[in-house]
């Protein structure tokens, strides 16, 4: 019981927040009497929804993708319910923590799949299957984290996967982190760069202060989905702006934009400089990373070993830069905007080909020629980092 009705006061909070902002949003407008409260407090469900990467159809088309920043806060909200479930069950084995986490997960997917049956008509239709799914994941991800990290039990599943297994894991985090460090990098010069037009669209928009304030809200969500979109360009496969257009090493073609702000960052259209090529280099940097962390990690084994696991860990890595990419894009309306973002499936196959030759021949060389050298990594969460023997 107690499992259900967190599961449901997540969902709850959640929307509560969005309505709470919306309505906010909506009463200090200026002509806020002009429309009832049930118009914003619509849009509010809306969003929630979205951040939860549920697609709502639109009279004009679909809208499927999320502003991944938005995405966080439904996390951050299921990932202490899972601390609040550890405080009050106090699970004390794994299979215990397994069927708490499932009926949340399943809880918390039928709410938000009610939630988007509920609140469809007047030309906005959620998808309700979509939404189960997409809910019972995140619940299923951060609430499970939550629950395993406050139980104390995420030592004892560490200690359930092999060994080299989780050497391996940890080589696959310090590429992924080592991609999305480089990506911001690039992303905050860029923005730096294109700043001025940056600013001269905001004054084109004409907003007034509260429409600046979403406007200023909306640029941040998107910045990790532009974060993704920059790395999706270093693996050689670039991102859509629409149907027909291409951001990528080849070229830049994608016709009118949407007068978004931090749409200043894309390059303007045709051939790129030579000097912008520099870039295609930050996944091979991924995969040496991901090669030296599996080297030290794994010593006194067989060079050819550690190669394969080093492999396995590029691999890993650029699979998971795939799902990021998935996740980063959908459909922004009809026709032209149909298609917004990288293709998840082919970003993903060649950071995993690019990332784990490159992690493989690290991690073979290195060991060959037993480099003691010392790389010093942001901290790994503590279940990958823990060690035992075989």
């Amino acid at each position: 019981m107690h499992t259900l009705v967190t599961a449901a006061l997540a969902a709850v909070i959640g929307i509560a927040i969005a309505l709470i902002l919306g309505v906010s949003s909506w009463a200090l407008a200026p002509h806020a009497a002009e429309t009832g409260a049930d118009t914003p407090a619509r849009l509010s469900v809306m969003v929630w929804l979205a951040a939860h990467h549920v697609p709502i159809d639109l009279p004009a088309g679909t809208l499927g993708i999320t502003p991944l920043g938005l995405l966080l806060a439904p996390g951050a909200i299921c990932y202490a319910g899972g601390r609040q479930l550890a405080r009050t069950l106090r699970p004390t084995d794994l299979g215990a923590v397994g069927r708490i986490v499932g009926l949340f997960a399943v809880t918390y997917g039928v709410a938000v799949a009610v939630t988007a049956g509920v609140s469809a008509g007047a030309g906005l239709r959620p998808h309700p299957l979509a939404a189960w799914l997409s809910g019972t994941v995140l619940a299923l991800v951060a609430g499970g984290w939550g629950l395993l990290r406050s139980s104390g039990l995420a030592g004892e599943l560490a200690d359930r996967v092999p060994f080299a297994l989780r050497q391996t894991l940890t080589g696959a985090v310090a590429g992924l982190l080592t991609l999305v460090a480089f990506g911001a990098v690039v992303l905050a010069l860029l923005l730096a760069l294109a700043f001025p037009e940056a600013l001269d669209m905001t004054r084109a928009l004409d907003a007034d202060v509260l429409g600046n304030v979403l406007l200023a809200v909306l640029g941040v969500a998107l910045l990790p989905n532009l974060v993704v979109w920059v790395l999706s360009f270093t693996t050689g496969v670039g991102f859509s702006l629409g149907v027909g257009s291409s951001v990528g090493p080849q070229g830049v073609e994608y016709g009118a934009l949407p007068v978004l702000p931090p749409l200043a960052a894309v390059p303007p259209e045709g051939s790129l400089p030579g000097w912008a090529m520099v870039v295609l280099v930050v996944p091979l940097l991924a995969g040496v990373v991901a090669g030296l962390v599996v080297h030290r990690r794994l010593p006194g084994r067989p060079a050819e070993a550690v190669a394969g696991s080093a492999a396995t860990a590029g691999v890993v890595a650029g699979l998971a830069l795939g799902l990021l990419a998935w996740l980063s894009s959908g459909s922004a309306g009809a026709e032209r905007l149909s298609v917004v973002g990288p293709s998840g499936w082919q970003v993903g196959l060649a950071a995993a080909a690019e990332m784990g030759l490159v992690a493989a021949v690290v991690a073979w060389e290195a060991h060959r020629h037993d480099w003691d050298g010392r790389l010093h990594l942001p901290a790994l969460p503590r279940p990958l980092l823990r060690r035992s023997s075989d």
